[in-house]
């Protein structure tokens, strides 16, 4: 388990700045369900005729071994019969050149046919596939021709019918491929053929078995004596040559070699369509198991020195678990290096469970080091990253050196910051709820990676408009800061950012918001003296008119209507004189 220590640094536009310290838990987890291949996925191994060989895989866990079965045949006729070969007509050869005979039937009409010969000439065919020296290191056993104790249903390849048999839609020319060993019958065929062995053959899950002649459809090993359900297994007698007037004619059949694979020894396997660069949804198809076709196969990495360890994701120079889509990361990564090794990236479910995507990467370099992964495409969801230490030849889709799949780190794909937008406390008015720390209106936005950071910046149209506001410590709540405010509308921008520092430069968005004035109201020094007789008013008096609210301010006063000549008015103290003479009227201040 390894830990890091992140240092955030969080800026509240109130002044001040305060630090905090996050701890965050990257650990190193595996992926729950370790790669594994699935039967009837294809994949590529060896060559024959300098033809690289597409096997499919009839068996995904036999004793610690994937069963490979060659996706076609690799060849489509072969006969086993050679004129060349000693026979004897003996029911029961010498057991120590049973390898070495042709078993040959005389039939009670003279005529005579080859039941059984040597399969020797069918496994130095087989022999003739190249294993390169890295495909060797994952065997478990060379390819070989199978015989009915290994392929039979509860047989020792774990393989039933539907496993190992080709499809009904296969040609005539495959449509049963030749096993190793010999099977007989206890039954007669029209009185003839008791207890004679022959060669035997798998075929496909449609082809009928042909009992016309009285014969059962059920046969015996030879060796083991042990019946085998001809109905049920589609496992049949193959006489190496046919019955003619002639005296015979050879018989052929598809010859479909066998393999073992290790297990424990494939680290990974990918389509081999795969190799653009591209983000390439994964998937596997098992639809074509035993179809004879090649379709969809897949290259194969295979245990080696090689390694790798994912160390952290970053993005902007900073540990993360969220980035908005269509963006890059850094993954930082330590693995040594091989021949033309790439840093390949692959993508899991959340749980760690499936594989989602891959994209093979760029050159592996030897140490820890920083690789730039362009997420481009890649949708909107919760994921599990990890990295392939894999060599890369673009000439052959044979297997490749490769380490294990790495370590997985979280990593979150989410839409970008958007809807950016200011909402106005309403009813501000001044004096009342405009002074210091009276929040003034909200910020919002949605979606980003993380916590959203918002910055209050002048508005060039409306300079110095922004002073005296700040943000309070959710980040996001805009409160008068410095002095109370007067009335008037003020104009400033909001930018956001999320914590990845995304998107750049900063989404932005034009902000107001207005202050209203208040009604303002006049009194006197003297309330009562606002009404004056003519005669009391012939005595000194003084008055003052005072305007409210005033703070802040600049109050003028005048006359503005009503008989105006009867007093005079200090427009800036408010100051009133009576000018006398016995005039009388109204006047309004």
């Amino acid at each position: 388990m390894t830990w890091k220590k992140i240092l955030v640094l969080i800026v509240a536009l109130v002044g001040t700045f305060s630090v905090g310290y996050g701890f965050y838990d990257y650990q190193m987890n595996a992926a729950t369900s370790p790669f594994q291949l699935q039967k009837g996925q294809k994949v590529v191994l060896g060559k024959y005729n300098n033809k690289e060989i597409v096997w499919d895989i009839g068996n995904d866990d036999n004793n610690g071994s994937y069963v490979l079965m060659s996706s076609k045949p690799i060849e489509n006729n072969i006969s086993i019969y050679n004129s060349s070969f000693p026979y004897t007509t003996n029911v029961i050869p010498n057991e120590n050149n049973k390898d070495n005979y042709c078993l040959k039937y005389l039939s009670s009409a003279g005529n005579s046919f080859y039941i059984y010969c040597p399969t020797e000439s069918l496994k130095n065919k087989i022999d003739n596939i190249i294993i390169s020296d890295s495909e060797n290191t994952i065997l478990n056993r060379d390819p070989f021709l199978p015989n009915v104790n290994e392929i039979k249903n509860g047989g020792t390849l774990g393989l039933a019918l539907n496993d190992r048999a080709y499809k009904g839609d296969i040609s005539d020319g495959v449509n049963y491929y030749w096993l190793d060993g010999r099977i007989k019958d206890t039954l007669s065929y029209a009185g003839v053929y008791k207890n004679i062995y022959s060669n035997s053959a798998q075929l496909s899950t449609s082809w009928p078995i042909d009992t016309s002649d009285g014969a059962s459809s059920n046969v015996y090993d030879y060796e083991t004596g042990l019946m085998i359900q001809g109905e049920n297994e589609k496992i049949i007698r193959m006489h190496a040559t046919a019955w003619t007037t002639s005296g015979g004619q050879a018989i052929a059949a598809a010859l479909r070699p066998f393999s073992l694979v290790s297990m424990s020894k494939i680290n990974f396997a990918i389509n081999t369509a795969y190799t653009d660069g591209s983000w390439h949804s994964y998937s596997i198809d098992t639809n074509n198991l035993n179809k004879n076709n090649e379709l969809n196969p897949n290259k194969l990495r295979v245990q080696s020195s090689l390694t790798v360890g994912l160390r952290d994701v970053k993005r902007n120079n900073h540990s993360i678990q969220k980035v908005i889509k269509n963006q890059s990361v850094e993954l930082s990564v330590n693995a040594n290096t091989g021949s033309n090794t790439r840093m390949s990236v692959i993508l899991y479910n959340e749980a760690g469970t499936q594989i989602q995507y891959y994209k093979l990467g760029s050159t592996t370099f030897n140490g820890t080091n920083d690789y730039t992964v362009d997420l481009t495409g890649i949708p909107v969801g919760k994921y599990q990253v990890a990295v392939i230490n894999e060599e890369y030849d673009a000439s052959s889709n044979s297997p490749v050196e490769s380490s294990p799949i790495s370590n997985l780190m979280p990593l979150e794909i989410v839409d970008p910051l958007s809807n950016l937008s200011f909402t106005p406390r309403t009813n501000l008015t001044y004096g009342s709820n405009v002074n210091v720390g009276d929040t003034v209106g909200t910020i919002s936005s949605q979606s980003g990676a993380g916590t959203i950071i918002y910055t209050i910046i002048e508005d060039p149209a409306y300079p110095n408009e922004y002073q005296n506001l700040t943000l309070t410590s959710d980040g996001k709540t805009v409160i008068v800061d410095g002095n109370p405010l007067n009335a008037g509308t003020y104009h400033f921008k909001i930018q956001a950012q999320d914590e990845n520092s995304d998107p750049s430069p900063a989404l932005s968005v034009a902000a107001s918001f207005t202050v209203s004035k208040v009604n303002t109201t006049v009194t006197f020094d003297d309330p009562n003296q606002t009404k004056k007789s003519v005669t009391d008013a012939s005595t000194a008096w003084n008055e003052t008119a005072t305007a409210s609210p005033s703070d802040g301010v600049k109050i003028t006063y005048s006359k503005v209507g009503g008989d105006i000549s009867l007093i005079d008015i200090d427009p800036d103290s408010g100051e009133i004189t009576y000018k006398g003479n016995g005039s009388y009227g109204k006047v309004t201040i």
